[in-house]
């Protein structure tokens, strides 16, 4: 038995990705600094995107690539979306997170509420 748990713990502690409904250190609610009326709410399983009446759910995985900076896919929870996976880099710096999706030149700016 003490040797599973040994197994358990030592994998768990070499993984540095976090599964859906693991919290990463991103959760929050947050406000995108160049569009008005657009929101971002992080919690451990969900990436939800509010701007107007549009309203997109999504879950994510998370992996910490430096001491701010995170690989997140993100998944739609529609399953007519599913196809529709994307990759973005997120850097948390203080109440801000900043997220480039890839392919996508500009990143954006989220201040936390």
């Amino acid at each position: 038995m003490r040797i599973r748990a040994l197994i358990l713990v030592t994998v768990l502690a070499l993984s540095s990705a976090f599964a859906a409904g693991t919290p990463t250190g991103l959760e929050g609610e947050y406000i995108d600094t160049d569009m008005d009326g657009s929101v971002l709410s992080v919690t451990a399983d969900h990436w939800h995107i509010k701007i107007g009446d549009i309203d997109v759910d999504n879950t994510y995985t998370a992996k910490k690539t430096g001491d701010n900076t995170y690989a997140v896919t993100i998944t739609p929870v529609d399953p007519a979306l599913k196809t529709f996976v994307s990759t973005s880099v997120v850097r948390k710096e203080g109440d801000m997170l900043f997220v480039k999706n890839e392919g996508v030149t500009t990143e954006s700016k989220y201040k936390k509420k």
